[in-house]
């Protein structure tokens, strides 16, 4: 069965925006996310109640993802 994913020029005429290479890239954002928390540090005493997350365009999408969980 061949889909419109098969043939990769129709893929670019309909994602005008190159979404689809955003979403080849999400596990190298997720490997950077994690490595710049690492490298982060919050002192013992700050205690946060209450967390901002925010980007812009097509970058929020992990503001996007966390919302429904909190």
């Amino acid at each position: 069965m061949v889909t419109l994913l098969d043939n990769q020029e129709r893929v670019k005429e309909v994602d005008k925006s190159d979404m689809l290479s955003h979403l080849v890239e999400t596990p190298d954002y997720c490997r950077d996310a994690i490595k710049r928390t690492e490298q982060t540090s919050v002192p013992p005493n700050v205690k946060p109640e209450n967390i901002m997350i925010v980007a812009m365009g097509r970058s929020a999408i992990g503001g996007e993802i966390l919302k429904p969980k909190y």
